[in-house]
Formats: structure tokens, C-alpha cells, sequence
């Protein structure tokens, strides 16, 4: 059965949902500087590790688009939150992904690819980590890690995990995003600890730190 069988659709509201409750919701989250992935959301247990990767992948597009857009004085903390994202992310894709699927014949050469892509990635994270972030050449780098992250995420939603949904069996999907969706906050805690202006809330979201 293909992965794209387990997607998990967002509810509609009832005609009895508290109006204010709703209202104070999307307030929040027009808000929200960052617009932060919240994990609490996908506590759920009929979703799959593709299910939880793709809330990522939604959040790390949202990021490189505001990076690229944003003015550079506040260029800093969006870079600094979609750095911990990406990192956070590989690692627990790495480890709940592509180790399964290195351990298969069909799944070798693609997760391969999938992590020199990830290199790529890591490396002009590095490339943008210095303190001046207000010059031309810095916003060049930003629009290149920008096109290559949505490059790599496209590749691996059409291709990989149309593969992978293949090779995993729908018990171990379910297992494995569960799994995934721990480590990616514990890794999400990890790398933000390195940076005083990040902190990661209960929910389990990097947001900015309290002054």
C-alpha cells in the first residue's frame, strides 16, 4: 500500500466550536514570528513517519521564504530557527528514514543520495553562520541553501518516499513516525541550546527566547 494512503486530513470545525476559542487561534498563529511547527498537533496515532516529515517540510519552506524576504536586521533568529530545524530534522530523519532503508537493496542508492544532499545543506548552514548577515553576498548564499532545500524536499516527497512507502511496512510507518517525532524534539533542544536568542517551548516549538 502506497504512504500516500496514511495522509492524515485536518478536521473541520463543528457549528459548535467556541467562536472566540477559534478566533484566538488564528491570532496566535498569525502572530507567531516564525510560525512554528507544534508537534503537539501530531500526537496522533494513526500518522505515519511521512505524515510527521512533511510538517517539517512545510515548516523548513516557510522558513527559507521569510529568510530571503525578511529585512536583515531581523535576519538573525529566522536563519538561527531554520538552522536547528534543518539539523534536527536530518538527524531524525536520518535515523528513522534512511537507516531502514539503507538496510534494503532498492532503498541504497536513493538514501545515499538523500544524504550528500544533506551535506550540501549542512555545509551552507555553515557558509551563512558569521555575524555580518546585512550583505549582498550572505542574502546570495541565503537564496542558494533556500532553492536547494526545496530542491531536496521535492526530490524526496515525489521520489523517496514514494519508494520508501514501498519497502516500510504500515505497522513499522506508524512506529517510526512516532519515534521520529520524539527525536526531532529532543534534537530540536539539542542544537537550540547552542544559541541564547532560541529557546524550544512544552509544545516542543523553537521559538525566539524570552528577554
Amino acid at each position: 500500500m502506497s504512504e500516500s494512503a496514511h495522509a492524515v486530513t485536518a478536521r473541520a470545525p463543528t457549528a459548535g466550536s467556541d467562536l472566540s476559542d477559534a478566533r484566538a487561534g488564528v491570532a496566535q498563529r498569525r502572530s507567531s514570528h516564525t510560525e512554528p511547527f507544534c508537534p503537539k498537533h501530531h500526537l496522533n496515532a494513526r500518522m505515519t513517519l511521512f505524515d510527521a516529515l512533511r510538517q517539517s517540510h512545510e515548516l523548513q519552506r516557510r522558513l527559507c521564504r521569510r529568510l530571503v524576504r525578511i529585512k536583515p536586521q531581523d535576519r538573525d533568529t529566522v536563519f538561527l530557527t531554520l538552522k536547528v530545524e534543518l539539523e534536527a530534522h536530518a538527524a531524525a530523519e536520518e535515523r528513522f528514514l534512511y537507516v531502514p532503508m539503507l538496510m534494503t537493496n532498492p532503498g541504497l542508492s536513493a538514501s545515499r543520495h538523500a544524504l550528500a544532499e544533506h551535506h550540501t545543506i549542512e555545509e551552507l548552514c555553515e557558509d551563512l553562520s558569521v555575524p555580518d548577515k546585512g550583505t549582498a553576498a550572505w542574502l546570495a548564499t541565503a537564496k542558494r541553501l533556500s532553492d536547494k532545500v526545496h530542491h531536496h524536499l521535492r526530490e524526496e516527497e515525489r521520489k523517496f518516499f514514494q519508494l520508501a512507502g514501498k519497502l516500510i511496512s504500515d505497522a513499522d510507518k506508524l512506529t517510526l513516525g512516532r519515534s521520529y517525532l520524539k527525536d526531532l524534539v529532543h534534537m530540536r533542544q539539542h542544537y537550540a541550546q547552542a544559541y541564547k536568542s532560541l529557546a524550544v517551548d512544552r509544545q516542543g516549538a523553537v521559538v525566539p527566547a524570552a528577554s
